[in-house]
């Protein structure tokens, strides 16, 4: 007796054509997919936002530090310069906050917009069965 083993797939016809991935797909997974990648993007949006404000405080770290040198001993330059600075700090993070609030805000309106989709379309499909089934011949109607 021989076993055949499970894994293989079943032959096709050998000039039968190859069944394409997307008719494996669900429309649960490319709504899946689509909110993945809108994801995907407000991240690198929200990344190079914040990346080029870290950039800026670093380069106003530097003209902080020759201000600071120019200075001397003029205290009241000083003190200015160093509220400038202050100033540029705060205002990046009041930035970075609210591109935080953004990029949450965003995302779970992406998430929803898609969940609400993937439910329309099942609930039309559901309906769309129901209505070609018709009814059975010994049903019983509750």
């Amino acid at each position: 007796m021989t076993r055949t083993s499970r894994s293989a797939a079943p032959r096709l016809r050998p000039d039968a054509p190859m069944p394409s991935p997307e008719q494996f797909v669900s429309p649960q997974m490319r709504h899946l997919q689509a909110v993945q990648s809108r994801l995907l993007d407000e991240t690198r949006t929200f990344h190079a936002a914040w990346a080029e404000r870290r950039r800026q405080a670093i380069a106003d770290l530097g003209d902080l530090t020759a201000e600071m040198i120019a200075a001397g001993p003029d205290t009241g330059r000083a003190a200015h310069a160093l509220d400038s600075w202050r100033a540029g700090a705060r205002a990046r993070l009041a930035a970075d906050a609210e591109d935080w609030m953004r990029l949450w805000l965003r995302c779970a309106q992406h998430v929803v917009r898609e969940v609400s989709e993937t439910e329309s379309e099942w609930i039309n499909g559901s309906a769309e069965i129901v209505r070609l089934g018709g009814h059975g011949r010994h049903a019983t109607p509750i």
